[in-house]
């Protein structure tokens, strides 16, 4: 791999990065903050805050607060507003400039309340715990300044969101690519008016009406279903699959993301592991690999290679309109066949 396609592959994982970014505060729900906030001070008065002392408010902070146009609400963490709605501990926790890692730490796992994926509510010993963690640490930040603002609010938790996001970028950059080619080929079939359905990873099925934005559920979606009878199913190995009306095989998709040369023989042979196993099911299924580093050893091992079919680098790819266009139109013909 030249020095001038790496290069290109380095400024691709950064715009893959960007569109991770960008995902992410959708589905962690960073971007409804504003409004659940919004609809919380309209019900403040119902909040009493007679007990914020042992709620972990310093005097100073309450007082300063109190006197701002700041409401309580979207300063402090009162044991009600996470009781009810525990996602909002995921607000609470970033203007405290806490990472879930510290809260584990120094209270419990928070994750699955934050994911809305909790199996039990949240109890008010807890609810209390995280409110006294919570509101120490923001109290401590408003004496620390003079003046604090709906913008710092902001800055602390948009801060906050870019270093938890990042970390998940470290460990999820290959699924990003995968990511990415899933949603180009979801626009491309939807933009056409071939997809007449979908289905999710619990085996629903919704029609396009129900989905205001496919691209924002797309992690979401098992398959999706076109007007001829083919469809596009979504899986971990192989990661796209390409089903005619009958159920067969028509092509399986192989996406490997990592930029690394040094994993390139490895994501290589990860990818042959799926073909193989695709093959053996049916031998006329159409095997595609989609990477972003091919080095020459790789490039040597795909040519002689007879169960990888077609090829394509993920770096050129999504860095040339024409090359995205002709790699689209190739899996539009075989869905049509």
């Amino acid at each position: 791999m030249n020095d001038d396609l790496l290069k290109e592959a380095r400024r691709i994982d950064y715009r893959l990065r960007s569109t991770f970014f960008y995902r992410k505060l959708h589905e962690l729900g960073f971007m409804d903050f504003a409004h659940e906030l919004d609809a919380l001070v309209k019900i403040g008065e119902s909040c009493k805050w007679t007990e914020r002392g042992q709620w972990g408010i310093s005097q100073g902070a309450w007082e300063y607060v109190a006197g701002s146009q700041l409401s309580p609400l979207r300063v402090f963490c009162h044991p009600r507003v996470i009781i009810e709605q525990p996602r909002l501990i995921a607000y609470y926790r970033n203007i405290a400039a806490l990472s879930q890692k510290a809260v584990q730490t120094l209270a419990f796992n928070v994750k699955p309340f934050e994911l809305g994926r909790n199996r039990e509510d949240l109890s008010y010993e807890r609810a209390l715990l995280l409110c006294q963690l919570f509101n120490t640490h923001v109290s401590t930040i408003i004496e620390s300044t003079l003046t604090f603002s709906q913008r710092d609010l902001d800055a602390l938790l948009f801060a906050s969101a870019g270093a938890q996001i990042n970390g998940s970028w470290l460990n999820a950059i290959g699924s990003e690519a995968e990511m990415v080619v899933k949603r180009l080929l979801s626009s491309f079939l939807v933009k056409r008016g071939l997809v007449v359905g979908l289905l999710d990873k619990k085996g629903h099925s919704l029609t396009l009406d129900e989905v205001e934005d496919l691209i924002r559920i797309l992690a979401d979606i098992r398959a999706m279903r076109l007007c001829n009878g083919t469809s596009m199913v979504f899986g971990a190995e192989p990661d796209i699959a390409l089903l005619a009306p009958t159920g067969q095989t028509i092509a399986v998709i192989e996406v490997k993301g990592g930029k690394d040369p040094a994993g390139a023989l490895e994501q290589y042979g990860a990818a042959k592991k799926s073909f193989e196993k695709t093959l053996e099911d049916n031998l006329d299924a159409i095997t595609i690999y989609l990477a972003s580093c091919i080095t020459e050893e790789v490039e040597r091992r795909l040519a002689e290679d007879t169960t990888v079919q077609q090829v394509f680098n993920l770096t050129i790819l999504l860095g040339d309109e024409t090359q995205r266009n002709d790699f689209l139109a190739y899996i539009g013909k075989l869905l049509e066949t």
